[in-house]
């Protein structure tokens, strides 16, 4: 799907299963530390966050996983993904028992979202699609949109679908993460790579605290984040 922005065609495809995305945080409270104290982030500090506030060529965007966003479970010939499979199964394992069969529904509502992105003066659209398999697939994927995707994502945070659907194991689904990725790499490199001119990597959360207010314990509980 061509997505164009502001004269320019972005595309970002996500291989792999995308996990749900959940950050948490605790920190340790006291008496001393319920004292009004004002925020060190304020909104007027917010407010002079414009483009030109970061380097020439940085891509604002948007982005989705196709299991929270695309709903349509059993329609356009679609199969089951991982996902789709855990939580009809092992409905046990999801605090509400609920599943991704409708989610947001992008799947009818598309145009919609595409126009609110352009609304948003977006640059990007990062999107995905849901699989079960992996390195044929990856493959195959390759071979029906590298001319147009350019930059390609094997992962959406592992780390959350290795430590949220494993009880005792999450460094075995890890171990296997790495070597669905670096297959997927090779492929691309060895097989596709000069000829579309395009950029295969991972991503990774990365989370950023900033502590509440100037008081020691807010501070502390920043940096054990």
């Amino acid at each position: 799907m061509a997505i164009p922005f502001h004269g320019h065609t972005h595309f970002v495809l996500l291989l792999s299963i995308l996990a749900l995305t959940v950050v948490s945080s605790s920190s340790s409270w006291s008496p001393d530390a319920t004292e009004s104290i004002s925020p060190i982030l304020s909104n007027d500090a917010v407010l002079l966050l414009n483009r030109s506030s970061f380097p020439a060529g940085f891509i604002f965007g948007t982005g989705s996983s196709s299991y929270q966003y695309d709903g349509a479970a059993n329609e356009g010939g679609k199969g089951p993904s991982t996902l789709d499979i855990l939580t009809h199964k092992h409905s046990e394992k999801i605090k509400d028992r609920c599943n991704g069969d409708v989610a947001v529904d992008q799947y009818h509502r598309y145009k919609e979202d595409v126009g609110i992105m352009k609304y948003m003066n977006t640059d990007a659209y990062r999107f995905s699609i849901a699989q079960k398999d992996f390195e044929e697939y990856s493959e195959l994927c390759f071979k029906e949109f590298g001319d147009r995707v350019k930059h390609w994502f094997t992962f959406n945070e592992p780390s959350f679908y290795s430590t949220h659907f494993s009880d005792n194991k999450p460094y075995i689904i890890v171990h296997n993460q790495l070597l669905a990725h670096a297959a997927a790499v090779q492929i691309y490199r060895a097989k596709c790579q000069v000829s579309q001119k395009g950029l295969i990597g991972i991503t990774l959360v990365s989370d950023w605290y900033l502590p509440y207010s100037n008081n020691n314990l807010d501070i502390l509980a920043a940096q054990r984040s």
